[in-house]
């Protein structure tokens, strides 16, 4: 007797259908995944605890292939073995280790934050940390815990300060884009519809054009009203490649639209350079106040989270061993620009003082 055993087609697209006279000749049997069974085979094969526990759990958890995931039975036993050799050597665990594993944001979320817990590390603990208001039992919890806990309790704090800081440094990316752009498009001068227009476009009008289509200056046209070689000639700008981020790009035509609206376009209705020249001055300065309030809204958060840093700073260093901890949390602020900048901003007092400590000096 011959066994065959093979994935369907819509799991392999390698995979074909065998003819008539092979089949008249197979005895077929379909058979539908059962997440008991593979809990049972979890269960006597030694998986780790936790990840045992989280599929007792949520069974839904363990077996989903769609256009946004890719959970398999392989890969969370890949992930139990990785786990148990981890917590040998003493490593922190986090959510991209888990993630290489259990190819979904929503379950590979869920478990990381189920093995937090399980550890006995929760929310409310971090919170406390963050505001700076813990207290002697919750430094001695952590000072007596396992290195494995204090390293997870890290790379907890971690994900937390990076979290806050996503969209503020998007906004912030966005708003240097937008300043950027509208110089370098101003530094052009005449910019114009196309070869025969006689009317001319505000910087603003441009940039509108270059925004809502994702880069593209087709059309455009830098007027030469002097020299041997009079005419326009098409338009050339060093524009930033942010267009395959669509977020970056959502962020930047939602700035641009709440300019916009409260700016009159006068593009078709200048009649000479001068017109042009005069109406670039004044949306510079439109911009300008614009972009002073918008950095100003963001200031409040810059301030917010480098607060948060600061108090992260404080706690680790009262935990036993805590230089180690607080070496790490430096580095990995470091190695992030979004922290960078937040801590920059925000002029992080604890950020800096280790600062000074590597260079000497006063970095801040």
């Amino acid at each position: 007797m011959i066994v065959l055993c093979g994935n369907p087609r819509e799991y392999n697209k390698q995979a074909r259908t065998f003819d008539a006279a092979v089949m008249d000749r197979l005895r077929t049997l379909n058979i539908e995944w059962d997440s008991a069974s593979f809990i049972q085979y979890a269960q006597k094969s030694g998986f780790h605890p936790r990840v045992l526990n989280y599929l007792e759990l949520n069974p839904d958890s363990c077996y989903r292939i769609d256009d946004s995931s890719l959970v398999t039975c392989r890969g969370w036993e890949n992930l139990s073995n990785q786990l148990r050799m981890y917590e040998d050597m003493g490593e922190p665990i986090d959510y991209k280790m888990i993630h290489q594993f259990i190819k979904s944001d929503a379950i590979a979320t869920g478990f990381f934050n189920y093995y937090i817990e399980s550890l006995n590390i929760n929310k409310s603990e971090i919170n406390s940390i963050i505001e700076n208001e813990m207290d002697e039992e919750l430094i001695e919890k952590y000072s007596s815990a396992d290195a494995s806990v204090r390293l997870n309790l890290v790379q907890i704090l971690q994900k937390k300060v990076i979290e806050e800081t996503a969209v503020p440094y998007k906004k912030s990316v966005s708003l240097d884009q937008l300043r950027t752009l509208f110089k370098s498009v101003k530094d052009k001068g005449v910019i114009t519809h196309n070869f025969r227009s006689t009317g001319y476009m505000t910087p603003l009008d441009v940039l509108n054009h270059i925004v809502n289509n994702n880069g593209d200056t087709t059309g455009l046209m830098a007027a030469r009203p002097t020299g041997p070689f009079f005419g326009n000639q098409m338009l050339q700008l060093d524009i930033p490649d942010i267009w395959s981020d669509r977020e970056a790009v959502g962020e930047l035509r939602e700035l641009l639209a709440e300019m916009c609206s409260e700016e009159e376009m006068k593009g078709g209705r200048l009649r000479s350079p001068e017109d042009v020249s005069k109406e670039a001055d004044r949306q510079a300065e439109r911009l300008k106040r614009f972009l002073n309030v918008k950095s100003s809204d963001l200031k409040k958060s810059w301030n917010r989270i480098t607060k948060h840093i600061d108090n992260i700073f404080r706690f680790l260093e009262q935990l036993e061993g805590g230089e180690v901890y607080t070496e790490r949390f430096f580095y990995f602020i470091g190695h992030s620009p979004a922290l960078l900048r937040t801590v920059t901003e925000g002029n992080s007092k604890e950020y800096y003082k280790r600062l000074d400590d590597i260079y000497g000096g006063n970095c801040a």
